[in-house]
């Protein structure tokens, strides 16, 4: 197996065979964020993770040396789940700083193997049987005196089973996996692992309803949360398509930029007392017509501080950056790019408000920057940043004290 290695948001040069598997694998799946011109591969902005077609596997790293495969996890199952514990990753991702899907798998093992140990979790179901020693509730509807000396009575025997919907989900994840590995290794110890789940059926469900499912299931084990999120993220997320048997190309991507600003919007709808959203759709804001053709133009703030919809207008605009926040570099003006001030302070006007933030992952902890715009004393316009290698609840605490302190108490 060839691993190519390239940083978000660049292009990839490929020769003739591995521009025909690409390009066969995007006939195949039309969805995937890839493209391919004159043998040249791009993917959409903010893409990371790992594509494998053929003999060749292609990880896509973060450009920001702060994203690291645990921390955009992190970032991605406090963002999925309502009871986030931050002892989830304790054991982390190691020194393992791959962005290819064997990462991804080794720790799904590995908290699969936690769970098993402490013990699985199943439920009790009903069902009707027929017999002269009754263990249960009479069914009457079919209490027939002719038959009993035949069949017996009819009643209802609750049994305690493992095959559950979550468990159906993380038995159906280990099969993915297995059937996508080729390494000897790791295929026994998933063989093994699969042992536990003799009885459990794989799920046969919609794929969109698998966070509903993980949400109602209660269990005493505290490892399945996050092996339930595992397991969606690799049902959901990893693609894969087989051809005579054997896997011709697999994609687990993601859009990093997606991913920060999801999460920050959750740390503050969990740590302002303020309402905290996001437009579901965008607003027109222009158009464009030459007499014979219109195009539109919108636009959509990532964060909105108690936002009006009657009017229109909030108390505050916050926008999520995904780029590198430094401020220990010379020139401290290329921290803040032109286009983001612009942005910023068009959304801000429309909002109605003088209170914005641009907010920045970061690998250190820094204080907020203020930015003062010439000709507009009133307009507060502050540079936030979450250091992403802190203890969640810490980094968490900060930046909501932070966006209180130097912005939100100065709302009118």
């Amino acid at each position: 197996m060839r691993t190519i290695v390239i940083r978000e948001n660049t292009e990839l040069p490929v020769d003739d065979e591995l521009a025909s598997a690409i390009n066969k694998m995007l006939a195949e799946d039309s969805t995937l964020p890839i493209k391919i011109k004159d043998h040249t591969v791009s993917f959409a902005d903010y893409t990371v993770g790992s594509l494998q077609v053929g003999e060749v596997n292609i990880e896509i790293k973060p450009r920001n040396p702060v994203f690291t495969l645990e921390t955009l996890f992190e970032m991605l199952l406090f963002e999925s789940l309502n009871n986030f514990d931050e002892n989830y990753l304790s054991s982390g991702f190691g020194d393992n700083q791959s962005f290819g899907i064997a990462a991804i798998t080794s720790q799904f093992y590995y908290e699969c193997v936690k769970l098993v140990d402490f013990g699985l979790t199943g439920g009790f179901t009903s069902e009707k049987k027929y017999g002269n020693e009754i263990t249960g509730p009479l069914v009457l509807s079919e209490y027939h005196p002719a038959y009993i000396p035949i069949r017996g009575v009819a009643y209802m025997n609750d049994l305690y089973s493992l095959n559950v919907p979550a468990n159906q989900i993380i038995k159906s994840a280990i099969i993915k996996v297995l059937r996508s590995e080729s390494r000897v290794s790791i295929r026994k110890q998933y063989q093994m692992l699969l042992q536990s789940f003799e009885g459990v059926d794989v799920f046969a469900g919609n794929l969109d309803v698998l966070e509903n499912i993980s949400e109602a299931f209660f269990s005493s084990n505290p490892h399945y949360p996050l092996v339930l999120e595992f397991a969606i993220k690799i049902l959901r997320d990893m693609k894969m398509k087989f051809t005579h048997g054997s896997i011709s190309w697999y994609a687990f991507l993601h859009n990093s930029n997606d991913i920060f600003e999801k999460y920050v919007r959750k740390v503050l709808t969990k740590g302002l007392n303020s309402y905290i959203t996001k437009w579901d759709t965008p607003k027109q804001i222009a158009v464009l017509d030459d007499g014979k053709r219109k195009g539109y133009k919108s636009y959509v703030p990532d964060i909105l501080v108690d936002y009006d919809p009657l009017t229109n207008s909030a108390k505050a605009v916050l926008d999520a950056k995904n780029k590198f926040f430094d401020i220990d570099r010379d020139d401290i003006g290329e921290i803040l790019h032109s286009a983001d001030m612009y942005q910023l302070t068009f959304y801000c006007d429309k909002m109605k408000t003088n209170l914005g933030g641009l907010i920045y992952p970061a690998g250190d902890d820094y204080k907020p920057i203020n930015v003062m715009i010439d000709g507009n004393q009133d307009f507060r316009f502050v540079l936030f940043s979450i250091n992403l290698r802190e203890k969640i609840s810490v980094r968490h605490r900060k930046l909501c004290n932070a966006i209180k302190e130097y912005l939100l108490y100065y709302s009118k």
